[in-house]
């Protein structure tokens, strides 16, 4: 999408171009315009995809990524990331970045994870799991006697079963 006339006068330069298919040939093109700033706007932190092998170049001088999803990327070609103070932690935030930190102020990004999930049409009780009665259990995990003998009984049995089939 070509830029508008008063911002392409700002830009002073307008690049379009169109990338060949080959992702070696891609990173040849981008590397021959000798771009000042390059802005990753897609996501390659969560997925690998041709973007992501493209942003693993020295494309530009400088090497931004978008927020689009709320991690580093990693790749030491970045130089900054730029994200929302409203999505980081308010101390620290700079540690869990390999790229400088750039923060603006307010909303800056939203993430949609698809459609909302369906209230669940059955809410589980006991009658439907067929436990019965009102009687609860009042052990927790591996931390009663019960538990404990029965925890050592199965580990016996493992370990004997190991050890006869190593002979």
């Amino acid at each position: 999408m070509p830029l508008s006339r008063p911002t392409a006068r700002r830009a002073r330069i307008v690049w379009s171009l169109c990338l060949p298919d080959d992702i070696g040939a891609q990173v040849s093109r981008i590397c021959e315009d000798a771009l000042d700033v390059l802005l990753i706007a897609t996501n390659v932190a969560a997925v690998f995809n041709p973007a992501t092998v493209i942003s693993m170049h020295r494309l530009a001088r400088t090497q931004i990524a978008l927020g689009t999803y709320p991690a580093t990327t990693g790749m030491s070609q970045m130089d900054c990331f730029l994200s929302s103070e409203l999505t980081e932690p308010r101390t620290g935030a700079e540690h869990q970045y390999t790229e400088f930190l750039v923060l603006m102020s307010g909303v800056f990004n939203c993430f949609v994870y698809g459609p909302e999930p369906a209230a669940p049409a059955a809410v589980p009780s006991r009658e439907r799991l067929m436990l019965g009665g009102t009687r609860r259990s009042t052990r927790r995990g591996p931390t009663s006697t019960r538990s404990r003998r029965s925890w050592r009984a199965s580990w016996r049995g493992f370990r004997q079963a190991c050890l006869r089939s190593i002979r």
